[in-house]
């Protein structure tokens, strides 16, 4: 599961133009958060919410402070022949 979370976040991370945002994940956060700090009071708690709610342009980062990670969702990123799981 680290793999998968790792690969899509390195994919997230590299595509995309040159305007991004920068997230925070922390196993103390909140996925009503913003993810604009990495504060109790901003970092989303889920990798896989950060990954999925992302704006789809831009070059964004997504920072995973120290802690345990899981998840238990499953994200495909592209359809069909482009897919990638």
């Amino acid at each position: 599961m680290k793999k998968i979370f790792i690969i899509l976040l390195l994919l997230f991370v590299c595509c995309g133009t040159s305007f991004g945002t920068t997230f925070y994940v922390s196993t103390t956060g909140n996925d009503g958060n913003d993810g604009l700090g990495a504060g109790d009071g901003n970092a989303w708690k889920k990798l896989s919410y950060a990954i999925l709610t992302g704006t789809p342009t831009g070059t964004h980062t997504i920072n995973v402070l120290a802690g345990t990670h899981s998840s238990d969702t499953f994200i495909n990123i592209g359809t069909g022949a482009n897919s990638k799981t």
